[in-house]
């Protein structure tokens, strides 16, 4: 084991990070030394944006692996090596794309429940419609000066 790698390794024991970080940020590292073939510590923010370009363009990966990379590089050049962390400027804080819930229709809904063979069965997402229903419209609560001590107001069924 290298000794840049034994620091790393104490630097996120110390920390308190994760064996699976751990094992994550090292094989980072070791992924991005192998890229260019050199020691990590030879290379800097022109070799961080490319491999990063690299990452993104060649091997496709999603926004949260490159989200994870940059974290092991952060860490490593930061902390590791006490370097200050430039390349901020040029690489933005990656985002991930939300993704909408799917919702269906209402033909796909009946659809659906034409499907289902069993009436019980059938009817679970009626019974759970209807339950909510009846819930949110016998709440109502105590004006809040009846629990002045605790600021508190409290729900009752009725």
């Amino acid at each position: 084991m290298s000794p840049l790698r034994r620091r790393m390794i104490e630097d996120m024991q110390i920390r308190n990070l994760t064996l699976n970080t751990q094992r994550v940020y090292i094989a980072n590292i070791f992924r991005f030394a192998c890229h260019f073939r050199k020691s990590p510590d030879l290379l800097g923010p022109p070799e961080i944006r490319t491999y990063l370009l690299h990452l993104t363009r060649e091997r496709r990966l999603a926004a949260s692996s490159i989200i994870v990379t940059v974290s092991a590089l952060r860490f490593f050049y930061t902390i590791t090596l006490k370097r200050p962390w430039i390349v901020e400027d040029d690489i933005p804080a990656g985002h991930q794309a939300k993704k909408l819930p799917v919702v269906l229709s209402k033909a796909e809904v009946a659809r659906f429940l034409g499907a289902v063979d069993n009436l019980k069965h059938r009817m679970v997402p009626h019974g759970a419609d209807r339950l909510l229903r009846d819930r949110s419209t016998n709440f109502r609560s105590h004006p809040p000066h009846a629990c002045r001590d605790r600021q508190q107001t409290h729900g009752h069924q009725g």
